[in-house]
This record gives structure tokens, C-alpha cells and sequence, in this order.
């Protein structure tokens, strides 16, 4: 699903759904932005159809398998890679539509902000910045080896202090290891929120995304 802001796009914000949620879910958050007087092509990819362990197998849209109640236990490395190559398929495809990659955001909730966050520290060519709402970083023992070191990468984090599903302690714990491997350009808010996104939470994110655009016009 792709909306477009203006017929000449100079930037382009991938946004990647949760657990069970789906494209138009992505598309809402966006369209509640207040930036659509910029520049911008909104790109939001489905994610396959697969059956979830935790779930007791129920089949679902979702980036990779989720095994654990424990999130960060027993990963699905597989999985993240497999959905990691369709979003980098994406952005090289935004490439050849004369986005330059330095002008691409990558945004998420829950499970879409841990592959977000994966993909943007992963990465090799350095993108725009990263949005991590309600998530947490996957695989960081695999991911470690694998830091693109980019860092004044910006990326910003919104989390609920009251959130039961992915508890704020993991947003502390992800940012800890990141500015501990030298990524010093991490923002992050706290919101009295549940599993979810609040008003409050969409004007920041507004804010920090046009700051994104406006430092690479």
C-alpha cells in the first residue's frame, strides 16, 4: 500500500505493522501525522501469513514467529532475516525511484519497530532514521555482530509506561545497548499509555520526522 504526499516525493517512510495487524493499520498512524506538507512517499507492506507458536499455531500476519512468552527467547532468526530481505527489497526499490536511501525512514509498532530497529542497525547503507514505537530490539546477540555502526543514526523511541505486552523495561534495556556500542543520537519518551499510541505520542513523532526530512532536503 503506497500514498504519496506530492507528485515529486523527495523522502519515504516505510512503516511496518504489528503482530496480526496489517497495511491499513500502518496507513492509520500515518495519516494521523501532521506531515503532509512534506515531501513524502508512505510506503506500508502486508507481512506474510504465518503461523504463530505462542498463539498455539493460529495463523496470522506477523515478520517471523514469536515461540516465546518471553519475546526475547528463543527467536526466530530465521524469520527476521526472511522479512528483514523483504523490507531491504523495498527500500532498494525506493533506490531506483530516485529516493536516495539517505532520504528513507523506517518506522514500526511492536513486532514491526523490532524489525524496523533491526533493519536500521543492520543495514549497510546508512538510511534516514528509525521510529520505534511499543518495541524492542530482536536477536542482539546475532545483532551485535552485525551493528552497521552508524552512529549518528537517528532514532527515535516512544514507549507506554504501562504496557504489559512489551514492558518499558525493554526500550531502557536496547537503548542502554546501544549507547553503550556508541550510538549517541537516541531520543527517547516515555508515554502513561498502554500497548498502544496516544495523541501525544503522534505530535512527537511528527516533530522528530520532520526534523529527519528537513536535515537531508
Amino acid at each position: 500500500m503506497e500514498i504519496e504526499t506530492s507528485t515529486k516525493p523527495s523522502h519515504t517512510i516505510i512503516w511496518l505493522h504489528g503482530l496480526g495487524a496489517n497495511a491499513q493499520d500502518s496507513l492509520d498512524i500515518l495519516n494521523n501525522l501532521d506531515i503532509h506538507d512534506l515531501n513524502i512517499r508512505f510506503v506500508c507492506p502486508n507481512a506474510p501469513e504465518r503461523h504463530i507458536s505462542v498463539n498455539h499455531g493460529l495463523k496470522m500476519r506477523a515478520w517471523y514467529d514469536i515461540k516465546s512468552s518471553v519475546i526475547d527467547e528463543n527467536e526466530d532468526i530465521s524469520g527476521i532475516e526472511e522479512s528483514a530481505c523483504i523490507v531491504n527489497d523495498l527500500i532498494n526499490k525506493e533506490k531506483s525511484k530516485g529516493i536516495k536511501t539517505s532520504n528513507i525512514i523506517l518506522g514500526g509498532f511492536s513486532q514491526g519497530c523490532a524489525l524496523a530497529l533491526y533493519i536500521g542497525l543492520s543495514r549497510a547503507e546508512k538510511i534516514n532514521g528509525i521510529i520505534a514505537l511499543s518495541g524492542y530490539l530482536p536477536a542482539q546477540k546475532y545483532l551485535i555482530s552485525k551493528l552497521n555502526h552508524h552512529l549518528d543514526l537517528d532514532i527515535f523511541v516512544g514507549h507506554g509506561v504501562n504496557d504489559s505486552v512489551i514492558t518499558s523495561s525493554y526500550p531502557k534495556k536496547y537503548i542502554e545497548l546501544l549507547r553503550t556500542n556508541g550510538y549517541r543520537n537516541v531520543t527517547f519518551k516515555n508515554y502513561n499509555i498502554e500497548h498502544n499510541i496516544c495523541i501525544d505520542e503522534l505530535k512527537d513523532v511528527s516533530k522528530k520526522i520532520k526534523e529527519m526530512v528537513t536535515k537531508n532536503y
